[in-house]
């Protein structure tokens, strides 16, 4: 292990630190202080590891039948349901008995190895699950299942989803569709309609510009503004139409 060679540079039971041993000297830039502290930290952390290593190795189940049987029984939660399903036995708790009555209808015991009698795929066909997308699917599942390849499955079930895929929110931003408009056949029939601005106030403090342009002969209609809430725009509509009637198509950006 990596943390052997470092046991002569720090003892993690007395918290000592050799430094006869020490290979940062005072040819270095570091401190003493700095580099005892770094080297029990890393030491600490290689503990760690191998701690967790062989926790792991600890719970390898491999394809031993008994070592399922051991480890499920272990188990805080499925050792109850196990000794309901054996032995008819029950917590002393009302609400803890109701829950285990609930639950162990999904399990079966079959030469002493408990299984689910349901798929995980109907963790997410339930009809009180919802469509909360491939994470959070993801984590509910995990509470209660593994399968080798679960990240896989369950991304490709929740993309098959009519619902999920028709209804979720998505971040990207979409334009909309061109649109074709038939070509006017006289004056005045389409006219294209905006608002230019914030200008310069002007003497009179309009500082906004309504324009009509006519899709037949171009012709260029401008008011000014003195701004472009609802009530300035719809007047200026208004006389507009007053002036030259009525079109059949207004095209417009919405100001």
């Amino acid at each position: 292990m990596v943390a052997d060679t470092h046991t002569d540079l720090y003892n993690a039971e007395t918290d000592e630190h050799n430094s006869l041993n020490d290979p940062y000297d005072a040819d270095t830039d570091e401190s003493d202080s700095y580099v005892h502290h770094r080297i029990k930290k890393f030491v600490r952390n290689n503990q760690n590891i191998e701690q967790l290593a062989n926790n792991l190795r600890d719970f390898q189940v491999g394809a031993n039948i008994s070592n399922i049987t051991k480890l499920q029984r272990k188990n805080c939660d499925l050792k109850k349901i196990i000794a309901y399903l054996e032995d008819d036995v029950l917590s002393d708790s009302q609400k803890e008995s109701r829950r285990i009555l609930l639950e162990s209808c999904d399990f079966i015991l079959v030469d002493d190895v408990l299984y689910h009698r349901r798929k995980a795929k109907s963790e997410r066909t339930r009809n009180m699950s919802g469509h909360s997308g491939i994470q959070n699917t993801l984590d509910s599942v995990r509470e209660r299942y593994y399968f080798a390849p679960m990240g896989k499955i369950i991304s490709e079930y929740v993309q098959s989803c009519h619902e999920c895929q028709s209804r979720k929110v998505s971040n990207l931003k979409t334009k909309a569709k061109i649109v074709a408009y038939p070509t006017p056949s006289k004056p005045f029939q389409v006219w294209q309609m905006d608002i230019f601005g914030p200008l310069v106030s002007s003497n009179n403090a309009n500082t906004y510009v309504f324009t009509a342009v006519d899709a037949f002969s171009n012709f260029l209609f401008a008011v000014s503004l003195k701004n472009n809430d609802a009530i300035s725009v719809s007047q200026a509509i208004f006389n507009f139409f007053c002036n030259f009637g009525v079109c059949s198509t207004v095209i417009s950006d919405q100001g």
